[in-house]
């Protein structure tokens, strides 16, 4: 299946190096906005163009990768791709530990080291960074990035276009909101509303996002 990476940026290359473990995707080029870069080789892989129907076409393009840190961009991509009907593959690092009792949606991409336990559910664009735990039982929405090490325990949901940061500890049966900001290393204990930054040890709301 001919596959790009959107985003040539330090988190999609980190996908590249995912991808190249599985043996399962024919990876032909990254795509980026970037004009600056097209035609031009990163990391040994050329930058095909951007992601749009013409190149769909041109390339053949049966699937597309995203390689976006960002919540809301790696969003938009998503629902350009699936516009465009192409295929979103999950990218799962083969040192990844997932209870076959997980539920994945599309799209989802799991680094190494993660560890997801039973009934749990990622839903779709999902980024798991390195060495995130889950235990069981969890919910992520749609949309969400965990940052490195964080660890959630059982029964925690987290609503769509979250950030984790890397190290976050959350207490089980929170819930954190939507369009929230979770800072490294912070101590999650109650629950957490939309459209906040908290921080600390216990987490406190810092400031609210507009």
């Amino acid at each position: 299946m001919k596959t790009a990476i959107i985003g040539c940026g330090n988190h999609g290359m980190v996908i590249k190096d995912i991808i190249g473990y599985l043996g399962n995707l024919e990876l032909i080029g990254f795509l980026d906005d970037n004009k600056n870069l097209w035609g031009k080789n990163v990391d040994g892989l050329k930058v095909l163009g951007n992601l749009s129907l013409e190149n769909k076409n041109r390339f053949d393009l049966e699937a597309v990768v995203l390689g976006i840190g960002d919540n809301k961009i790696r969003a938009s991509f998503y629902n350009l791709a699936k516009f465009l009907e192409l295929y979103l593959p999950s990218i799962i690092h083969p040192s990844a530990i997932i209870s076959k009792n997980t539920k994945l949606g599309e799209g989802v991409v799991i680094m190494p080291g993660v560890i997801i336990n039973t009934g749990t559910t990622i839903g779709n664009n999902v980024c798991l960074n390195t060495g995130v735990q889950l235990d069981h039982d969890n919910y992520i929405e749609d949309h969400v990035h965990i940052y490195p090490r964080a660890v959630l325990t059982g029964c925690v949901k987290v609503g769509k276009y979250s950030y984790i940061g890397a190290n976050a500890s959350i207490r089980d049966h929170v819930n954190v909101g939507s369009y929230t900001f979770i800072g490294l290393g912070s101590v999650v204990t109650k629950n957490i509303p939309d459209n906040v930054i908290v921080y600390g040890n216990p987490a406190k709301i810092i400031n609210r996002k507009t």
